[in-house]
């Protein structure tokens, strides 16, 4: 399928093929994002992140992601939503716990959808390069806003938030 070939192509991808030691190494000191190209129904995304710095637990609603992370070392958190009838119970949701744990680079590509995964968090221990590929993007008319959260409790475990 052609999903299934654009994620073989993503794994393929190094800091190398995206020249990124010569476009950025020395002079990356904050927070930096890079648009490499964006379509109505997709877009394409360059992330650095220098020592410390955090991407707070944030999602990608109703959106397929493919997440290839491509250097640095970081610790990495990730949640599934629940059931989508049962999400959203006043100001509280479900989520349960898909990974927290480490990454170090280059990993393979992870694939991020709707229910799964889809809230997660980035916190580089080096500087960290990552590349973000979002089908569709984020569209505040059709309900794909991105809402940031406050982290859950550090040994939370089950469903919870």
């Amino acid at each position: 399928s052609a999903f299934e070939h654009l994620r073989s192509v993503v794994d393929s991808l190094s800091c190398a093929d995206l020249e990124i030691e010569r476009r950025c190494s020395s002079r990356c000191t904050s927070t930096s994002y890079v648009c490499i190209t964006e379509h109505t129904h997709w877009a394409v995304g360059l992330w650095y992140l220098p020592p410390g710095a955090c991407l707070l637990p944030h999602n990608h609603p109703g959106m397929t992601v493919l997440f290839k992370f491509l250097e640095g070392e970081a610790q990495y958190q990730s949640f599934d939503l629940g059931h989508p009838d049962q999400v959203h119970q006043a100001d509280r949701f479900l989520a349960g716990v898909n990974y927290i744990g480490p990454l170090q680079g280059p990993q393979p590509v992870i694939e991020i959808q709707p229910l799964r995964g889809n809230i997660h968090s980035i916190e580089a221990v080096t500087g960290v390069w990552f590349l973000d590929v979002m089908c569709p993007t984020y569209d505040i008319h059709a309900g794909r806003d991105c809402t940031y959260f406050r982290s859950p409790p550090a040994a939370a475990e089950g469903w919870h938030w």
